[in-house]
């Protein structure tokens, strides 16, 4: 393959040119040459999507790849019909991710604790811009939502931009005023709970705006 046109671009436009790259483009760049391959590389792991499946197999070679590539990893999509996925995955987890802003993790979560939810919340150092919790089947009624993992949220509020659950949770409505007031950008909140005095709904920037909470 004749590289040489691609390497008279600026270093600006190949970083933009790789952006609109699909996964499998990336995976064929990254074998063409070493240049290609350093050029490439981030950008191949910086989205990671899995499914969990029932086996165990699956465990060393994610665990491995996660650590060798931690520092590349922008973006988090989780998916299982298991219903402790995220004490499956914490422990193959590296420590923190530098630069994981966005998460999306649909399972049952039926087995998984408040302080499973606050771990995983706190696996991002550089702070959540986009993070999605959905319970993909209702064979549990409330998931372990609670006081840790709402404590866990509170410290990435300035810069959470949209965070979406789709469960009843054990978060009141003192810790939604409290994310909602000390959170300035963000623009999307959904939350369900199943408190009286509980409040939820999908609100766009201007609701919050003008809510009662702020």
């Amino acid at each position: 393959m004749d590289t040489s046109l691609f390497n008279m671009l600026s270093v600006e436009i190949q970083e933009t040119i790789a952006l609109f790259l699909s996964q499998h483009d990336l995976n064929v760049c990254v074998r063409v040459c070493q240049a290609w391959k350093t050029l490439f590389h981030p950008h191949l792991w910086s989205h990671i999507h899995h499914f969990l499946t029932i086996g165990g197999g699956w465990r060393y070679n994610f665990g491995s790849v996660l650590e060798a590539n931690k520092h590349f990893i922008r973006s988090l999509r989780l998916e299982s019909s298991s219903g402790k996925v995220l004490k499956k995955v914490l422990p193959l987890c590296p420590a923190f991710f530098p630069n994981l802003t966005a998460a999306y993790v649909k399972a049952p979560f039926g087995l998984d604790l408040d302080e499973d939810f606050a771990r995983f919340i706190r696996l991002s150092s550089s702070g959540w811009r986009r993070l999605k919790f959905h319970k993909c089947r209702r064979l549990y009624s409330t998931v372990r939502f609670g006081m840790g993992a709402s404590k866990a949220l509170l410290e990435h509020a300035p810069t959470l931009e949209v965070l979406r659950t789709n469960f009843n949770s054990e978060m009141d409505q003192q810790l939604v005023d409290e994310l909602l007031c000390s959170a300035p950008n963000l623009k999307e909140l959904y939350l369900q709970n199943n408190h009286e005095d509980g409040c939820g709904g999908c609100l766009d920037a201007a609701a919050i705006v003008n809510s009662e909470w702020v």
